[in-house]
């Protein structure tokens, strides 16, 4: 690999190699930039300590010296300092002055830059917001109406148990009960057709003329209403 190259991977690998150096010289490679001070040429002792290539050193290192907080201390501080931290005699030179110079004002730069574009963005984002229509109104939520409460169950009256029916009886009266008993024909037989009168009277079907002629008939009046009674084919329904 060419030293070019060998920088350029350094510089890439920069913020983790800050993690092992500060480990194994916490005093000139600080966290906090208020203690950082200007440092002499370390990088052969880097490429002991490590191995590193003297291209990948100087790209470390060179990071480290692009620093904010290095480039101020370059301009605070006259002496530089070991990797034990202690000051030694080497000065800090008025070239390496200006180089810090020319890089604070690049990353004076570089802030103004980025706050420009922070605010741009800002003003663009209230513009836009002030141009679009406000989002419409959530709509409300309707809470679903409570089901009607079921009504109670009534329970359904038991069936009157149904009334017997009375039954009619048919009654002879005692003049006809009388006849029957005279004729010795046996019960007598009353007529499809007969009918009940009123209160216990019973009206049988009067004798036809055949009827008549073969033998005598019989009629008895019993109460309110008459009954013919017939000879001996006549039964009781």
């Amino acid at each position: 690999m060419t030293i070019k190259s060998d920088w350029k991977r350094g510089a890439q690998d920069s913020w983790q190699a800050f993690d092992l150096l500060r480990a194994r010289w916490p005093k000139a490679f600080p966290a906090k930039p208020s203690e950082v001070r200007p440092l002499v040429n370390v990088t052969a002792e880097l490429q002991e300590a490590f191995g590193w290539s003297p291209g990948y050193a100087k790209g470390v290192l060179g990071v480290w010296k692009a620093r904010e907080a290095y480039c101020r201390a370059v301009l605070a501080y006259p002496n530089r300092v070991g990797l034990d931290g202690l000051l030694t005699e080497a000065i800090v030179d008025d070239q390496a002055r200006e180089m810090a110079s020319a890089r604070l004002e690049q990353i004076a730069a570089k802030k103004a830059k980025a706050a420009e574009r922070r605010a741009k963005e800002a003003a663009d984002r209230a513009a836009a917001e002030a141009i679009a229509p406000p989002p419409p109104a959530p709509e409300p939520v309707l809470e679903p109406e409570p089901a009607p409460a079921s009504p109670a169950p009534v329970d359904a009256p038991a069936p009157e148990p149904e009334r017997p029916r009375a039954r009619k009886l048919l009654t002879i009266s005692p003049a006809a009960k009388e006849a029957l008993a005279k004729r010795g024909s046996g019960r007598p037989r009353l007529s499809r057709r007969s009918s009940v009168g009123r209160g216990s009277s019973l009206l049988a079907k009067p004798p036809s003329r055949r009827a008549e002629a073969r033998r005598p008939s019989l009629s008895a009046w019993a109460g309110p209403s008459p009954i013919w009674i017939e000879g001996p084919r006549s039964t009781l329904p």
